[in-house]
Parts: C-alpha cells; structure tokens; sequence
C-alpha cells in the first residue's frame, strides 16, 4: 500500500474518531424549476395581416425564487391559420428570456398565439390583431401570361415599417397595399417571384400618394457550364451529366430560380495524363486540376471525377459562393442541383426551423427538390452569389447585398421565406377538374419512385383550416405505399385549394363552393377565403 493512500485512510480514521458518524456532507445543488412564466412584451400589438408583427414576442422565465432561469425551451404555436413564428423553438437566455418574431396569418382580425414552456403546466396566450392595407397600390406587369406569382415589398407602411410584406396573385396588375416614402438607408423594395419566373427586384418604389408601378417577366439567366469528364468511360459519365442537368433544370423551373442552363460544354479529359492524380478529390487539388485538366473563366467548372472528400457519392463546390465544383461517380441525380446552389452561395439548411430533407440545400439526402422564396433571394441579389462574378453587371450593383446565411437580416429576406407551399407543383389545372381529380394532378407533379409524402415540405402553420375528408383512392393507394398518414394529405389538399385560389384558373370558383358544400366546418374558411381572393 503506497504511502499516500497510507495518509488518506488515516485521515478517515481520524474523522471517524473524532465525529462519530456524523460526517459533513456537502449540500446539494437546489433543483431549480420555472415558476412564473411572462409576457414581457409583444402582446395585443396591430399588424399588417401577412406580415411580420413591429415588436417581437418576449417571453420571460423566473425559477421558485423569482431568479431569471436559463436554459429553458419556450415552443409558439400559433393556431391555425394565424401565421408562423421565427423562430419556432427557443431556449432562455442568461437573464431568462427568450424572443421570437409572429408574422399574421392573412386573415383579418383576433389572432392568437400559443407559447408552452418547458416544465411548466399553464400555456400562455398572445393575441394580436391583423389589419388589411388600403388598395392603394399596384403593380402591373405587361408580359403576364396568368401564372401565379408572388411579391415580397418593403416599406413603410402606416403600421410602421414592413419587411417582405407577402401577396400572391395570378391576376395582372395586383394590389399591394399602402405603402410610402422611405427614408434613405431602409429596405424599400418589391422583389417579384414565382414558378418558372425569373426574379425581379425594384428599388425605393414607393412615393406617399398612390403608386401605379409597372415591369415585365424577363428571360431566364443563361449560365454558361463546362463539365469535364475525367473518369471514364465517357459516354457513361456523358449521360449522367444528361440525366442530372435535365433534373436540376426540372427543380430550378419550377421553384422559379431563374437560371436557364442551356449553354453546356462537355470536354473528355479521361485520357489527360494527369486525371489520375485528380480522380480521388479534395479541395487542396483544387489548383491541380484547374492547371493541369483545364478551367474555363467565365462559366461554371465541373469536374466529375470518382471520389470527393472519400466517398463515391459526394460532391463539393471550392469555395461556396465559387465556379468550381467537383462530383463523384455515385453521387444522386439531385446532387448537381445541390452543389449548384453551393456555387450561388446558399449554405446547407440542416437545423434551420421549417426545413426538412426535400430542400435542395440539406447536406444528405435524395428528394432534395425545394427551394424557399428566402433562398432565391439570396441566389440573385446576395454578395456571396457566383452570378455578381460569372455575369457581371445580369443584376443591377445597386441591387447587391450581403445576404447573410443565418435567417435574420436587415438587409435581406429571410432564409425561410416562403411565398408557395413547397411540396405542391403550380400547374395549370385540366379541364372540369374535380377535388379528387386534384389529387390525381398532385399525384402527377411526384417524381418517380418517390413517395407522395415528400409533399409533407408544406408548412401547415400556413394553412387555414384542417380539411378533414379522405384522399381521393389514388392518394390514399400512394400513402398505403408509402406508408404516409393523414397529416400529409390534409396538408397537401389545403395547399391544393390554395394554389387554385391563387392561379386564377376558371374552374376554381366552382371548386371552392363544392368544398364549402361538401364539408363547411372544415373547408370552410379556406374555401371563403380563396373565393374573396378570386373575386
């Protein structure tokens, strides 16, 4: 027995001798629980119905002591049909507090928000009240061909100022709302987006009387690629590039990127003598290949080689926001769109409140096909975006901004923005169409051999109602399949009606009259609501 241990069996000995068997033990930590729960502010505010409320929502958390409590997780839910939370889930801060922004839901009046806390039993209630904008202005544009489209405007309003005031229209012109002169150095903008559109930005567009604003859709941006093939055989890697531009093209259309990729290059390098020493890839090679296989200024180098970063079935873009971009031999079909986004300086959304795998950004996955309103933004007009040096001067300099990656910005729309219910395809409706041949037209828009519950990517804090029929049988045999549940479906039908009210299509007034007719209590306020947009 060593010596030291010697000593410390002494020393409990001596203890014991001396106290008996009343040793000092240390008191415990106390347990500390949340108590009171308040609003510190944001409560029965006025807002702009579709926006974002002026104050934030502040929740305050005191432990049995009345001590701020940190660490605590403070979930909002606002009922549905009142709008969406950013962010959705918080925890409190060092001095007990958490903050979160409400955007209304679009319809008029009372809205509520329910806030839970972690531990503790009662729910709190936030309640606002959404207020319409006089129809003071609007836009028209002349190229419409009545595809739906959305607007993003900024500005100040006589609510206070706005940021990404949503309005969506199938109709040309449409109104906006009233807004007025901004002073300088403040958003003041509208941003006009939508399914196989290209972006468009207006700056300061706003003056104090009524503002009858006018522009055209323009043509997609075409962006030059030049793929080179380093592995072999050629013709094989030549039809996978095929295969995935022909998706990305697919993606990009209909989330409205704006990018024509028409101008494409393909060079065989497989017998390059230093493709070898490029095949197995990381970025340190970056310099290498471009030397030594070739680069081409101006246009966005890919280079499909076998391995990336050690695996077959990866991809990565040197640097994000850059025109390099190198793919693997067994990389999914949506990979090249992925990676894409990369070169326009979007960053993965893993984490993100309100995404999930069927974003285009999410780091792994092989149903990416969505993109957020947000993220288009930052695609066009962000600093980080390989457009601002591919094809210098395509977007005005003025219109430039740096775009952060996190969701708040000043400057920026948020990442999360949606305008469309990502999940459901805009299409033209077929003629005499019914609910279940809706369905049936949903059903049509999924890719092949991917389940009809990817359209899950629908966020239904955005939705009215709940509809609370079944699917039509072709979508409940699609769910069995996929083993999908009733969420998805009501989620999906909504957004259906939704898209109907907003695509201005003949056959939508009948449609929304057979809803109300076939179920009033739980189709009922979306139904009204899209016949008021309609009419």
């Amino acid at each position: 027995m060593s010596t030291r241990l010697l000593i410390l069996l002494s020393g409990v000995l001596l203890l014991q001798a001396c106290g008996g068997a009343d040793l000092f033990v240390p008191e415990s930590p106390e347990t500390r629980t949340p108590t009171m729960v308040d609003i510190v502010r944001g409560d029965g505010q006025v807002g702009l119905a579709g926006a974002n409320l002026p104050e934030l929502v502040e929740v305050g958390v005191l432990d049995q002591n009345g001590r701020p409590l940190a660490g605590v997780i403070v979930t909002f839910h606002p009922d549905p049909g009142f709008g969406s939370v950013e962010p959705s889930t918080s925890v409190t801060d060092g001095i007990g507090t958490v903050r979160a922004e409400w955007r209304l839901g679009p319809a008029e009046g009372a809205q509520r928000l329910r806030i839970s806390v972690e531990d503790f039993s009662e729910t709190l209630i936030v309640t606002a009240t959404a207020s319409p904008m006089e129809p003071r202005d609007a836009l028209t544009i002349t190229n419409h061909d009545g595809q739906p489209f959305g607007l993003l405007a900024s500005g100040r309003s006589p609510f206070g100022h706005v940021d990404d005031f949503q309005v969506l229209a199938g109709t040309s012109p449409v109104v906006i709302g009233d807004f007025r002169a901004t002073a300088g150095g403040v958003r003041s903008e509208l941003a006009i987006m939508g399914p196989n559109l290209t972006p468009r930005l207006i700056l300061d567009p706003w003056t104090d009387g009524d503002d009858a604003l006018s522009t055209e859709f323009a043509d997609p941006i075409s962006v030059p690629m030049t793929f080179w093939v380093l592995r072999a055989p050629l013709e094989e890697t030549t039809v996978r590039i095929q295969t995935d531009l022909a998706y990305t093209r697919g993606v990009y259309a209909l989330e409205g990127l704006g990018l024509a990729l028409d101008d494409v290059e393909i060079i065989d390098a497989t017998a390059d003598p230093e493709a070898p020493d490029i095949l197995d890839f990381n970025c340190s090679k970056r310099v290498a290949a471009e030397s030594n296989i070739g680069y081409q200024a101006g246009r966005l180098n890919f280079y499909y080689v076998n391995i990336v970063d050690g695996g077959t079935d990866r991809g990565v873009t040197c640097p994000v926001g850059g025109d390099f971009v190198a793919m693997a031999s067994r990389a999914d079909r949506d990979l090249l769109s992925h990676e894409i986004g990369h070169t326009l300086g979007l960053r993965h959304i893993d984490g993100l409140d309100g995404f999930d795998r069927t974003n285009v950004m999410h780091s792994s996955s092989s149903v990416r096909r969505f993109l957020t309103e947000g993220q288009i933004f930052r695609a066009h007009w962000g600093m980080r975006s390989v457009l601002t040096k591919l094809l210098p001067g395509v977007h005005p300099t003025e219109h430039l901004r740096p775009c952060p990656s996190q969701r708040d910005s000043n400057a920026c729309a948020s990442v999360q923005t949606r305008m469309f219910a990502d999940g459901v395809v805009v299409a033209q409706a077929l003629p005499a169409t019914s609910l279940s041949d809706l369905d049936e037209l949903l059903l049509q828009r999924c890719s092949t051999g991917e389940p009809a519950v990817s359209l899950q990517g629908i966020d239904p804090a955005e939705l009215v109602d709940v509809y609370r029929r079944g699917p039509s049988g072709a979508l409940r045999r699609e769910l069995d399949r996929t083993g999908g549940g009733e969420e998805s479906v009501r989620a999906v039908r909504e957004a259906a009606l939704r898209l109907l009210a907003l695509g201005g299509w003949p056959q939508a007034p009948e449609m929304m009259e057979e809803a109300i007719r076939d179920d009033a209590e739980a189709f009922g306020d979306v139904a009204r609501w899209g016949l008021r947009r309609i009419r």
